[in-house]
């Protein structure tokens, strides 16, 4: 349980409107405001601050604890619960906006985690118009504009919002299902979710306040915490990425309306010549890739070789291509398309004895959720797909492998090994036979992304 003294109980009828001396936000309640941490008025309920190191808040497990993988943690929304994360909003001209609910699955049960959510002036209020709510979904994307800036004509579906204004991303097991009931019930219950805040700095006015981290709760503080009693994707309407991203990546887009080549992926081809060795690291390079740090290599036109993300766990593709990682990359109208493999680089030095994970997963941002369906494969060769089943699956929208270095023992379970000093890829494609290998990136309602997310410490690279 929640120490009392630690985050006081505020559960009192909620006052007249307020606002701070430094930013002159507006803040409806007792909320000591952005910056202050986690915030509990009741014993059921969680005002938190938004993740100022990244886009993505995962829930509970990183809530006063960013530590690496926070989000693995063995905790749960719960029953009775509303988690709210504090949305201080100052200001954003005619610009639209993007927020977005999306499933964590870092160990979380994916059928079991549905949700509402609501964004609203008042902590845990869920009857606000429908443009600023949702029920029962997994996930959901939300059009915010600034109620100032004369967008009326744009109709009811957008979320406004006033300026200097405290709002809360408000979110509780959906009302009426089985995650009312069987949320955190156990280990194989556990409901999990993230925010995801594709917004400039400037629209916050938390923006230049310091995460102030007061006393988190630990795994077992959220697990005991007391039990108190039309699905939709949201459209992308007015979002302009301002960076050109065709151009940037080398990608060809042009003519999605026409049929794509099917040309066969690079395991089918000629084979790849003897393996070399970098003379730093002592990496083992099979083939011509110059190796980590490189950047964007394309040893053929329907095969990209890319570095991973230095920026967090998650590789966003096809957007998001590092170094070149613009803000809102994931929201680039570009897809992986048939016939492209894309890998990612996989420098693997060690990790003792140690267990690693490595998942895809739905990318969400404006992709096509339906068609996005792709083949994986970790190998030591680009696009070879002929590998250990442990370390491939087909058909799949999101998939977590488990690795171990090749010197450890066995393991009770089924993982993917890797050999020590040695360049690995994780090639994604397409699905093949599936309707993902002729109809990915056909137009913009067909866009297939996904995310790489790579929950290993940084010694076990070799970059």
């Amino acid at each position: 349980m929640f120490c009392d003294k630690s985050f006081g109980t505020h559960g009192a009828q909620i006052p007249e409107s307020t606002t701070t001396d430094e930013t002159e936000l507006r803040i409806i309640g007792q909320d000591p405001g952005p910056g202050t941490g986690l915030w509990k008025p009741d014993s059921s309920t969680y005002v938190f601050d938004r993740n100022l190191r990244s886009s993505d808040t995962h829930v509970p497990g990183c809530i006063g604890d960013q530590r690496s993988h926070c989000q693995w943690a063995n905790v749960s929304v719960r029953p009775g619960e509303v988690w709210a994360m504090r949305f201080p909003y100052a200001s954003n001209g005619s610009s639209f906006l993007r927020l977005s609910l999306g499933l964590a699955e870092a160990g979380g049960n994916l059928d079991l985690s549905r949700f509402d959510i609501a964004i609203s002036q008042k902590v845990g209020d869920f009857n606000v118009p429908s443009a600023c709510s949702s029920f029962e979904v997994s996930v959901r994307n939300f059009t915010l504009v600034d109620d100032e800036e004369g967008t009326h004509q744009l109709g009811d579906n957008f979320c406004r919002l006033e300026r200097n204004t405290m709002y809360y991303v408000n979110v509780r097991p959906a009302a009426g299902t089985a995650s009312a009931s069987q949320c955190g019930r156990d280990n194989q219950s556990l409901c999990k979710f993230r925010i995801q805040q594709t917004m400039p700095s400037s629209v916050f006015a938390d923006s230049g306040v310091n995460q102030h981290r007061t006393e988190s709760p630990s795994s077992n503080d959220l697990q005991d915490s007391p039990q108190n009693n039309s699905q939709s994707t949201g459209a992308r309407r007015g979002f302009r990425p301002r960076f050109d991203w065709s151009t940037a990546l080398n990608l060809d887009q042009t003519n999605t309306n026409q049929d794509q080549s099917h040309e066969e992926p690079p395991s089918d081809r000629t084979p790849t010549p003897e393996s070399t060795t970098t003379g730093q690291t002592e990496l083992r390079v099979i083939g011509q890739d110059p190796g980590p740090g490189t950047g964007l290599w394309r040893p053929d036109s329907s095969t990209y070789v890319f570095d991973r993300t230095r920026r967090g766990s998650d590789t966003m593709l096809p957007g998001c291509i590092p170094p070149n990682e613009q803000p809102h990359c994931q929201w680039a109208n570009v897809s992986v398309r048939p016939g492209e493999v894309w890998a990612m680089r996989l420098p693997f030095a060690s990790n003792d004895s140690s267990f690693l994970s490595l998942g895809i997963a739905l990318a969400e941002a404006g992709a096509n959720l339906d068609l996005s369906r792709f083949d994986v494969a970790i190998s030591k060769e680009i696009g070879n797909f002929n590998v250990d089943a442990k370390c491939s699956d087909f058909n799949v929208s999101k998939v977590n492998f488990t690795i171990v270095d090749n010197v450890a023992g066995q393991t009770r379970w089924p993982s993917c090994r890797l050999e020590r000093n040695t360049m690995y890829y994780v090639n994604v494609r397409p699905a093949a036979g599936t309707a993902s290998a002729s109809q990915c990136g056909r137009d913009n309602k067909s866009l297939c992304k996904y995310r790489i997310q790579q929950f290993m410490p940084s010694r076990a690279f070799a970059d």
